[in-house]
């Protein structure tokens, strides 16, 4: 992100964020509220962009089509767990294993079943909110 006089160049930072994170950012940096009624997906990263704050360590899940599977993954932390189509359970420890090569499902089975139980907990979150239906 660039903004002179409000981020300081050149910033980085390891704390993982995600694309719907920019709505709630940019609402912050233009001088919104966040809406009650119908709260953002994202977060406001304008207090770790800026130096002022941090961002509070939160999952990140998703679920993807594959042609013929459905893939469904959660990020928490370093681990990253993908339900691969109901075929396979992988594990990674992406500050080791950036590449994810490495599976490690059968060395931290109780990380598995955290992750797995904090993605089922997510899916039924999404599957139980109101659709909003656009018809044209």
């Amino acid at each position: 992100m660039r903004w002179p006089g409000k981020i300081e160049a050149g910033g980085r930072s390891s704390v993982p964020g995600i694309t719907m994170d920019l709505s709630a950012t940019f609402l912050t940096a233009a001088g919104g509220e966040m809406p009650k009624d119908k709260p953002f997906d994202g977060v406001d990263l304008m207090p770790l962009v800026s130096g002022q704050g941090a961002v509070e360590e939160r999952d990140f899940c998703w679920r993807m089509q594959r042609s013929n599977r459905t893939m469904k993954a959660i990020r928490r932390g370093n681990w990253k767990y993908v339900n691969d189509g109901n075929t396979m359970d992988l594990l990674f420890d992406l500050e080791s294993d950036e590449g994810e090569r490495t599976n490690l499902n059968f060395t931290h089975p109780e990380v598995v079943m955290d992750l797995k139980k904090r993605l089922a907990d997510w899916e039924a979150e999404m599957d139980a909110e109101e659709k909003e239906v656009l018809v044209r």
